[in-house]
């Protein structure tokens, strides 16, 4: 049996994979999606998220029934002369895909949205950027589902 927390991360690694055209998306945002990525992307694997369970804040006592707040980090790479402009659009897609998941199978009682930020990196006449998304799932264990 897996922990609540592992079921949360397995969900999102799911939901943010559908990220298609096929599923009604802008973009195709899903089809280079890595967990704690550590080497930077190839140009083939662009664009591609790289996301991150940052950690937990808890609330409420050891034992017992605790609330979490599962803090995620969604690195978006992209590259390309339009990067900021698709930027808008991967950004209106991941946050989408959120919103349609926001209890992640009922594992959860809410995902809330912290912040995003945005970088660009020019080389020669090639457009870099980078976004990062981050967000808060807030979900309740006991002693038996940590």
């Amino acid at each position: 049996m897996s922990s609540k927390r592992q079921d949360i991360c397995t969900a999102i690694d799911t939901a943010v994979k559908a990220i298609l055209t096929s599923g009604g998306y802008q973009t195709n945002l899903g089809k280079h999606v890595f967990e704690w990525r550590t080497t930077p992307l190839e140009e083939n694997e662009l664009p591609g998220i790289i996301w991150r369970d940052k950690g937990n804040i808890y609330e409420g006592p050891v034992t017992g029934r605790t609330s979490n707040d599962l803090l995620i980090e969604c690195e978006i790479l992209y590259s390309g002369s339009t990067a900021p402009a698709k930027m808008r659009d991967y950004l209106s897609d991941l946050r989408n895909c959120l919103v349609t998941n926001n209890l992640w199978g009922n594992l959860s009682i809410g995902t809330s949205l912290i912040e995003d930020e945005n970088s660009n990196i020019e080389q020669a006449d090639r457009k870099i950027g980078a976004t990062t998304l981050k967000f808060a799932i807030k979900y309740i264990t006991s002693t038996s589902d940590f």
